[in-house]
């Protein structure tokens, strides 16, 4: 009744109902809902009703001619199967970064099913396979170098009192590899243990158990690592190692 009653269509009215009110009443964050007013700007709007009117300037999304249920059916079927990310205010990389969660999300889901026992062929049993494994990497991590061995210029005081800036960066990553090293070794310690029904499997002992059987980085040391292309292992061992140089 209040839009047959009006002489224009109330566009300010209709944003605010559906940003404000619909949309921002199930929205705790008072930023999201001026992005979402922001969004809502266009797409209510007297110019959607142009004939050359284009959401977010793209040629697939337009408003259907007025026509049969048929039509109008059709018209949503060749709209694209691939939402381009520029319709949600978003950047075309957008994309980009869902099709890869869902390709990985796909893969994880495809490994998890995977048999994790070995056949009667004579092969190794999976529990071996972690304890190599576990063994191998706490052999490979060395240990870390106290700052005190470092050169006499890294942490150079200056005329204030402090320390240079390479020293308080160096300082900074170099507790973190420490921190990498300290939670790593001793992860590998507390499966080799609980392989051996010395400790309880725990849950994230579990994960980390089903992650060495598909060659993938468990999920607590991805928490504390850097994100990189390398294989963890390799690419510590090289921070660590020039850190050292230092």
């Amino acid at each position: 009744m209040y839009l047959i009653s009006q002489d224009q269509v109330p566009w300010v009215t209709l944003q605010y109902l559906i940003a404000e009110v619909n949309y921002g009443g199930r929205v705790t964050d008072d930023k999201d809902v001026r992005l979402i007013s922001a969004v809502l700007k266009g797409y209510f709007c007297e110019n959607m009703f142009d004939a050359n009117f284009k959401f977010a300037k793209l040629d697939d999304y337009t408003i259907p001619k007025q026509g049969t249920l048929e039509e109008c059916r059709e018209f949503v079927h060749h709209l694209p199967l691939d939402e381009d990310p520029r319709i949600f205010g978003l950047h075309p990389n957008a994309l980009i970064t869902a099709q890869f969660n869902q390709a990985k999300k796909f893969i994880d889901t495809i490994v998890s099913v995977q048999p994790r026992i070995s056949s009667s062929g004579g092969g190794k049993k999976p529990e071996d396979i972690v304890s190599e494994m576990a063994e191998a990497f706490l052999t490979a991590i060395p240990e870390g170098v106290k700052k005190k061995a470092a050169h006499p210029n890294t942490y150079r005081k200056t005329a204030s009192g402090g320390i240079v800036s390479i020293g308080v960066f160096h300082g900074q990553e170099y507790d973190r590899i420490l921190m990498m090293i300290g939670v790593i070794k001793s992860s590998l310690k507390m499966i080799g243990k609980a392989i051996k029904g010395i400790v309880l499997m725990t849950s994230a002992m579990e994960g980390m158990y089903n992650d060495f059987l598909v060659q993938k980085v468990p999920a607590n040391w991805v928490k504390i690592a850097y994100p990189c292309m390398k294989p963890l292992i390799h690419g510590l061992r090289t921070s660590l190692r020039e850190s050292n140089s230092w």
